[in-house]
């Protein structure tokens, strides 16, 4: 599977160069760009704002660190998950097929005046190296303190 088009023409997809430098700090162990993504909100709620049922697709980028998860959409953080967080363990990383990723999570774990369920589908070739990645993420147990 190629890049998306605007990512072979554009380069748009990409991660910032800044970002790169500071997940390369962290010890970047898989970074993908150019990939076709899509998000999906069912049932979604916050303030005022209500989505029955809504798809945006984009080109954009994931990557996995010793520390977290991102993923980028048109160079623009979309989700940021923190692997030592609990939330993270709510997460439902899946991979479907080879070259599809899932990442479903509820909304309200994210962001305490929401609710309802997002839902994160990427197509890239390095779909089952990314769910073998989050499945083996350092996990901490339900009494740990971390640090801020």
């Amino acid at each position: 599977m190629s890049h998306t088009l605007l990512y072979r023409l554009f380069r748009i997809g990409r991660l910032p160069r800044r970002e790169r430098d500071r997940l390369t700090g962290e010890s970047l162990r898989c970074l993908v760009e150019g990939i076709s993504l899509t998000i999906a909100w069912r049932n979604f709620r916050q303030g005022r704002r209500r989505i029955k049922a809504h798809q945006q697709n984009a080109t954009g980028a994931v990557a996995i660190t010793q520390k977290r998860l991102l993923v980028y959409a048109f160079a623009k953080p979309v989700l940021d998950i923190d692997l030592a967080d609990p939330v993270a363990d709510r997460v439902a990383v899946t991979c479907p097929n080879s070259t599809t990723l899932s990442i479903r999570l509820e909304a309200q774990d994210f962001h305490p005046d929401a609710s309802g369920q997002i839902t994160y589908w990427l197509l890239t070739p390095e779909a089952a190296a990314l769910s073998d990645l989050w499945q083996n993420r350092p996990r901490t147990a339900a009494g740990d303190c971390i640090p801020a």
